[in-house]
């Protein structure tokens, strides 16, 4: 099994494995905007594909239908090496190279042969994941799963539902980078898309961040009744450009974060100051463009060896 105390896997290295000092799962984990954990309906452990209704993003789009995709697949033929996914909104989409360059780079720095597969689309919440890791098929899995600040303070309501299995007749296609092709935003604009973030961040912040907080909970522990090895992600964020200007609601939801890790005993794992991204690399606060996805990418594979090594 996968230690969940990773500082000896991960010694060496400077990932910032965040561990909360004093918590509890009923801890105000948001002082001053997320109240104490909301309480969610504990989730079936397993879901009939061919009959069960999942959640989905509003106005799903290619990406979204490529998850399901590649889960018909793992479940037709689950892999015989372990398989290691990514779940994430858009950002965590934009991180990784390809799945066939991630799956070859873990190999490439000693790791064990894996199935690595990046299933994060737009708009995505925890409670789509919810869905998809009962989607994924019982095998050797590292789950990571993506947090930031979108991700807390999205509605958590359920808008719209559809089935778990591709229809026959859908035809789209999928290219995973949607921001390769546009010019970044300049400085100033990306201090807008701030003033926006604060704007939003007065409004019912307190209640989102509570129940995503109770739903992220909820994933954790469906992926380790189903022996899946789950760990929390810190994605990219554009830290020149943002500066000290969201430290409070970053650290808020982070607090969240420590609350399901100390809860749980996974590893909660940021390595965005080793990443050594400049803003540059982004093309706005959090979807990053070539060549931030290869840095990124450098990281998330040398985590996945050391993870992988350390449940070995």
């Amino acid at each position: 099994m996968l230690s969940r105390t990773s500082h000896d896997a991960l010694a060496g290295r400077r990932l910032l494995l965040i561990v909360a000092l004093v918590v509890t799962s009923c801890a105000a984990v948001w002082a001053g905007g997320c109240a104490d954990q909301a309480e969610t309906q504990a989730a079936a452990i397993d879901l009939d594909p061919a009959a069960a209704e999942i959640t989905y993003p509003p106005s799903p789009r290619s990406d979204w239908y490529h998850i399901l995709a590649v889960l018909e697949e793992l479940r037709e033929r689950p892999p015989s090496r372990p398989l290691v996914v990514m779940l994430a909104g858009s950002s965590g989409r934009e991180s990784t190279v390809s799945d066939e360059s991630w799956t070859a780079e873990v190999g490439e720095l000693g790791g064990p042969a894996v199935a690595a597969y990046n299933l994060s689309s737009r708009n995505k919440t925890f409670r789509h994941d919810l869905d998809l890791v009962r989607l994924l098929p019982r095998t050797r899995t590292l789950v990571f799963i993506g947090v930031n600040l979108g991700r807390f303070t999205v509605s958590a309501d359920v808008q719209a539902r559809g089935p778990a299995t591709l229809p026959d007749d859908l035809e789209f296609s999928h290219s995973q980078h949607h921001y390769a092709r546009r010019v970044i935003l300049p400085p100033e604009q990306k201090q807008g898309e701030i003033d926006k973030w604060l704007g939003r961040l007065s409004g019912q912040v307190g209640e989102r961040c509570a129940a995503n907080h109770a739903i992220l909970r909820e994933v954790v522990r469906v992926c380790l009744a189903r022996g899946y090895e789950p760990v929390l992600l810190e994605l990219p964020r554009d830290k020149e450009a943002i500066g000290d200007r969201l430290d409070d609601p970053i650290a808020r939801y982070q607090r969240a974060c420590e609350a399901v890790a100390k809860e749980y005993d996974i590893p909660y794992v940021d390595f965005i100051e080793d990443a050594d991204l400049t803003t540059a690399d982004f093309y706005d606060l959090a979807h990053l463009i070539e060549p931030g996805y290869v840095k990124w990418q450098r990281l998330l594979a040398q985590t996945t060896v050391d993870l992988l090594d350390d449940g070995d």
